[in-house]
């Protein structure tokens, strides 16, 4: 079974994730130290882990409630990337976990998806969103415009991702979870022992 992102409301017995609303933040950070903090696009893009990096933000003046409820994030949700110079990061999807307790707002460079938990778990889709069918497609409708790939939100939600049962789903997340933190582990030894073998001049 496989699944296409619906990005604008629709029904979601047919959908993978839903944004109520697609909005832009055009306004640019002024970083006043009583402001509201607004995701960078490095946000989305620096972290190997797919997570959203949450300290890779300024700060933004002038937003209200009903501003910051619209752009906000929910922990579980996830974000694309919509431009940037490295074709492999557009239509990237990373997962905000909400680590800080911040509450930030994302910025027009970004694209949020809000998922539907009824029919696919946030974490699998951002690992199967990082496999080679999905990054084929993704790449085949990225579009260059001044040096810069980008991808519209429109062209984001026919994209298709494989959709097993949800137990399934979440059976892959915990084994990938458990391999990656096999290979952290190996990292780490890795490291420590080129360290000690390295000779050591006083």
């Amino acid at each position: 079974m496989s699944a296409s992102f619906h990005l604008a409301a629709g029904d979601p017995a047919s959908s993978i994730a839903s944004a109520a609303k697609i909005v832009t933040m055009s306004r640019r950070p002024d970083d006043v130290p009583d402001g509201i903090p607004i995701l960078r696009i490095s946000a989305g893009t620096i972290r190997r882990d797919g997570v959203v990096a949450e300290e890779e933000h300024k700060l933004i003046s002038g937003i209200d409630p009903e501003a910051r409820l619209l752009y906000g994030l929910r922990a579980g949700g996830l974000l694309a990337c919509r431009f940037n110079g490295n074709k492999t990061f557009v239509g990237r999807l990373t997962i905000f976990n909400d680590y800080l307790g911040i509450r930030p707002i994302y910025p027009d460079k970004l694209i949020r998806v809000r998922v539907t938990t009824q029919l696919a778990a946030p974490s699998f889709l951002q690992i199967a969103g990082d496999t080679d069918i999905v990054r084929s497609e993704v790449e085949a409708v990225c579009a260059t415009t001044v040096g810069n790939w980008g991808i519209s939100a429109s062209n984001l939600k026919e994209i298709r991702f494989p959709l097993p049962p949800l137990a399934e789903q979440h059976r892959i997340v915990a084994k990938v979870d458990e391999l990656m933190a096999l290979c952290n582990r190996l990292e780490t030894s890795l490291a420590a022992a080129a360290h000690f073998a390295t000779p050591q001049h006083e």
